[in-house]
C-alpha cells in the first residue's frame, strides 16, 4: 500500500490534524485556493492522504503570519512535486515522505501590502532557523516555518484518531505512527537535536496528548 498517497482520514480528523476550522477548510477547497490529492468516498465525502495533511500543515501555519492562502499553497509547490512523485508508487512507507520533508525551510517576509516573497531552503541547521525565528519574532513581519517540524505534528494527531478507532493488532495507523517516531530518533544527529529541543520544550514539537 501507498501510505502517502492513501485517502485514510476523514474530513473532520484532518481539519483537527491541521488545526482550523471544517468551515475554514471547506471555503478553502470550495474557493480553489488548495488543491489536495485525496479521494470522495462512494458517499460523496472526502478523504485525505498524509501528503494532503502535510500541505495543508503547512498552508495552516503560513496563514497565521497574515499570508493569504493562495499564496501560502504556491509556496509549498517547490515540496510538493516530489510529494506528487511518491503518490504515484505502488507502494510509498510513510518513512519516505518524511525524508522528503526532512531539512526543509519556508521563509518568508513582505514585499508589498498583500504580497509576500519566500524562499524554499533544504538543510539549513537548527541553530540557523531558531537564530532566525527569534529575528522573525522580533520584527513581527517575517514568517518561518519548518515543513517537518509542523508536517509531523499533523500527522501524529490524524494517526492517532485512527490508531484509536481501529482494534485490529494489525493497526495500520498504530504501525504508521511508530514508525514516525522510530523515524525521528534514529535518522540524523539533526533530528536527535530536535528531539533534545522537544524534550527540554524550547520548540512546539508534535506532544503525546493534545
Amino acid at each position: 500500500m501507498n501510505q502517502v498517497a492513501h485517502p485514510q482520514f476523514a474530513f473532520g480528523t484532518a481539519c483537527m490534524a491541521i488545526g482550523i476550522s471544517p468551515e475554514q477548510l471547506r471555503n478553502w477547497l470550495t474557493r480553489k485556493q488548495v488543491e489536495v490529492m485525496g479521494e470522495r468516498t462512494e458517499g460523496g465525502h472526502r478523504r485525505f492522504s498524509l501528503a494532503d495533511i502535510c500541505v495543508l500543515s503547512i498552508v495552516a501555519e503560513l496563514v497565521q503570519y497574515g499570508i493569504g492562502v493562495k499564496q501560502a499553497f504556491e509556496f509549498t509547490e517547490d515540496f510538493r512535486r516530489p510529494l506528487a512523485l511518491l503518490q504515484m508508487y505502488k507502494s510509498s512507507p510513510v518513512v519516505a515522505l518524511l525524508w522528503e520533508l526532512d531539512g526543509r525551510y519556508i521563509l518568508a517576509k513582505p514585499a508589498a501590502p498583500g504580497d509576500w516573497v519566500a524562499h524554499n531552503i533544504r538543510y539549513m541547521t537548527t541553530d540557523a532557523v531558531e537564530d532566525f525565528r527569534q529575528f522573525a519574532d522580533q520584527l513581527e513581519s517575517c514568517a518561518v516555518a519548518s515543513i517537518l517540524r509542523v508536517a509531523v505534528k499533523a500527522m501524529r494527531r490524524a494517526l492517532k484518531v485512527e490508531a484509536a478507532s481501529n482494534e485490529d493488532e494489525n493497526n495500520g495507523s498504530a504501525l504508521q505512527l511508530q514508525a514516525i517516531d522510530d523515524w525521528l530518533v534514529k535518522s540524523s544527529p539533526r533530528n536527535k537535536k530536535l528531539k533534545q529541543l522537544m524534550d527540554e520544550s524550547l520548540i512546539d514539537w508534535p506532544a503525546d496528548t493534545e
